[in-house]
C-alpha cells in the first residue's frame, strides 16, 4: 500500500505545497490514503445505487460494473484537488481584504 501511495504522490508533486497553503496539517501520504478510502466509499455507494437503478429499469447490469472504476477514479481526482481549491479560496479572501485595506489608506 505504501508503494502505491508513493507512486500517486509522484503524480501530484505540488500536493505537499497545496496542503501547506490550504492550512491542512496532514502529511501528503496520509492525505492520499484518506482520499483513496473516501473515493472507495463514494464509488461503492454510487455503483450500488446505479446497480439497483439498472435493475429497476431492466437494463444491462454490467454497466454498473464497468462504471465503477471510472467513478472511483473521478472521485479520487476530485477529492485529491481539495487542497488546491481551499488554497485558492484563501487567496481570494486575502486579495479581497488587501483591496479594501488599500482603499482605506
Amino acid at each position: 500500500m505504501v508503494d502505491y501511495i508513493k507512486i500517486i504522490l509522484k503524480r501530484f508533486p505540488y500536493l505537499k505545497i497545496n496542503l501547506i497553503q490550504a492550512g491542512m496539517n496532514i502529511k501528503a501520504e496520509e492525505f492520499i490514503k484518506k482520499r483513496l478510502i473516501d473515493s472507495l466509499i463514494i464509488s461503492l455507494t454510487i455503483s450500488i445505487t446505479l446497480f439497483f437503478f439498472l435493475l429497476k429499469v431492466k437494463s444491462n447490469l454490467l454497466w454498473a460494473l464497468f462504471a465503477s472504476p471510472i467513478i472511483y477514479l473521478s472521485m479520487f481526482l476530485f477529492l485529491i484537488n481539495t487542497p488546491r481549491v481551499v488554497a485558492a479560496r484563501k487567496i481570494r479572501e486575502i486579495d479581497r481584504e488587501i483591496t479594501y485595506a488599500g482603499r482605506f489608506f
